[in-house]
Formats: C-alpha cells, sequence, structure tokens
C-alpha cells in the first residue's frame, strides 16, 4: 500500500520536473528573442544614409572593374560595409544568430557579388586571403538557402 510519504515524494519529483522543463522551454524562447533582437539592432546598420545610398549603388550597378566600384563607393564605404557583413557571417558561424533569421532580415546576395572583386584585389594588395572570410561564408551560406528552397531576404 502506498502511504501518504510516497505520494508527496512523487508529487516533489514530478513537480520539479514540470519545473526543469518549462525552464528549459523559457530560456529557449528568450534566446530567440535575443538573437531577433540582435539582428534587427544589425539591420538598422543600413539606416545610416550614407550606408543606404551606398548599398544601394553597389547593388544595382554593374562595375566594370575595381577602379570604376571604387569612384562610385568610397574605399572607407566599402570597408565599412565588408567589415559589417564579415561581422554578421561571425555571429552566425558561430550559432549567436540564425541563419534563416538573417537570411530574411539583411540582404546578402547582390552585396556579395558585387563587392567581392573589390575584396579580392583588397586581400590581394594586403596579402591576406580570408580578409572578409566569414563575409564570404554567409554569401555561400545565404546561397546554399536559396538553392535548398530556404527564403531569404
Amino acid at each position: 500500500m502506498v502511504d501518504i510519504t510516497e505520494i508527496s515524494a512523487i508529487v516533489a519529483a514530478a513537480g520539479v520536473l514540470i519545473g526543469v522543463v518549462y525552464y528549459v522551454m523559457e530560456m529557449r524562447h528568450q534566446t530567440k528573442i535575443r538573437q531577433t533582437d540582435l539582428v534587427i539592432r544589425l539591420s538598422s546598420f543600413v539606416d545610416n544614409k550614407e550606408i543606404a545610398e551606398a548599398l544601394m549603388t553597389l547593388v544595382s550597378s554593374d562595375f566594370k572593374d575595381v577602379d570604376e566600384l571604387r569612384e562610385k563607393i568610397s574605399p572607407p564605404t566599402l570597408i565599412i560595409i565588408a567589415n559589417f557583413y564579415h561581422r554578421v557571417g561571425v555571429l552566425v558561424q558561430k550559432g549567436l544568430v540564425d541563419a534563416d533569421l538573417v537570411g530574411s532580415i539583411i540582404y546578402t546576395k547582390g552585396v556579395w557579388e558585387n563587392i567581392e572583386p573589390w575584396i579580392v584585389y583588397v586581400r590581394q594588395k594586403l596579402g591576406i586571403p580570408h580578409m572578409f572570410g566569414s563575409f564570404e561564408d554567409l554569401y555561400n551560406e545565404m546561397k546554399k538557402r536559396e538553392q535548398t528552397g530556404v527564403k531569404n531576404g
């Protein structure tokens, strides 16, 4: 026969288990909220008029060479853009932000495809073959997701 002590021990154990499950679910939810907040704050980068104009020029132009690109967009602005995307790429690589969320909010494809010749030029000129490597990795991840049917922004 089960006595009251055994029943109360079972109820207490069940209560602890339910509390742990709730805590894990809440932590997952909070992580998603923090990631979303981070990506939204990161995307505000393009709210700067100079950066927004440079990005529009970058994605809407067909540059014949690196010199023409540098004439239309200043090298310091190109560095700012490349650094931004590189940092976002690092966050995705480290699993600190969700790649699907980044792909839905931050446009990568056209930016990389038009800035890549300049990045190759800078890498060669400085002798740093992996400079802005996480930007390139971010582009490849977004391209892979596009090819597998995951919708990107």
